[in-house]
C-alpha cells in the first residue's frame, strides 16, 4: 500500500472543497481528487517536455548497474502503456485521452470526433485525470511519480546562473545621466565641538 501522505500535502490544491488543502479525504486517507490530477499533470507535463525536446532522440545512458537505455524514451512509453491499461475499462475516458492529450487536439475538436457534448467532455478529463493519476504513483515496481525517483538521479535542471555571471542591461542614455555612478566620496571625519 502507498504511503499517501507523503505526497499528498505538497501538490494539494489549497482551494480544493473536498480537503481544504490537505491532500487527503477525511475518513480513510485516501488522496483527494485534486492531487490525483495534479499529479496525472505532472507526469503528463514531463512526457510532453520529452516528446518536445525537437524530435531528436537522446542518447543512451548508463546506468549504475551497467545496462544502457533511453530513459527520456521508456518513460514516453511507460506514460503511454500504464495510461492504456488504466483505461481499457472506461472507453470514453479512452477516446477522451487518445483525442485531447495524445493526438492534441482542443476540447471542440475532441468533442466533434467523439461526438459526445461539452459537459460530458470535461467530466471525461476530470475523471481519467483522476484514475491515470492514481495509476501513475501506485505502479509497481516502477511508479512514473514522482518523476525524480523514475529517473533516479537522471532528470537534468539547467543551473542558475551565479549572480555575477548574469548580464545587466545598460540603462537608455535619457536615464543613464540622471543615475549615472558617482565616484565615492572621501570620508571626512565629523567636526568636534568646541
Amino acid at each position: 500500500m502507498l504511503d499517501w501522505s507523503r505526497l499528498t500535502l505538497a501538490i494539494a490544491n489549497p482551494t480544493c472543497a473536498t480537503c481544504a488543502g490537505s491532500g487527503t479525504r477525511r475518513a480513510a486517507g485516501d488522496p483527494c481528487s485534486c492531487v490525483l490530477r495534479a499529479i496525472f499533470r505532472i507526469v503528463h507535463g514531463r512526457a510532453r517536455a520529452i516528446a518536445y525536446e525537437g524530435g531528436r532522440l537522446n542518447a543512451p545512458r548508463c546506468s549504475p548497474s551497467h545496462s544502457y537505455g533511453r530513459p527520456g524514451e521508456e518513460f514516453r512509453a511507460d506514460f503511454q502503456l500504464v495510461s492504456t491499461r488504466a483505461l481499457a475499462d472506461h472507453p470514453l475516458e479512452a477516446a477522451v485521452f487518445q483525442r485531447h492529450y495524445i493526438d492534441g487536439h482542443e476540447w471542440r475538436e475532441s468533442c466533434r470526433l467523439i461526438r459526445c457534448a461539452k459537459g460530458e467532455f470535461f467530466h471525461a478529463v476530470y475523471r481519467l485525470q483522476q484514475l491515470l493519476g492514481r495509476a501513475f504513483a501506485e505502479t509497481l515496481p516502477y511508479a512514473l511519480y514522482p518523476v525524480a525517483e523514475y529517473f533516479a538521479g537522471v532528470v537534468t535542471v539547467a543551473p542558475k546562473p551565479a549572480a555575477a555571471q548574469i548580464l545587466r542591461m545598460p540603462w537608455p542614455r535619457h536615464i543613464a545621466r540622471y543615475i549615472a555612478p558617482r565616484a565615492p566620496a572621501a570620508l571626512i571625519p565629523p567636526l568636534k565641538a568646541a
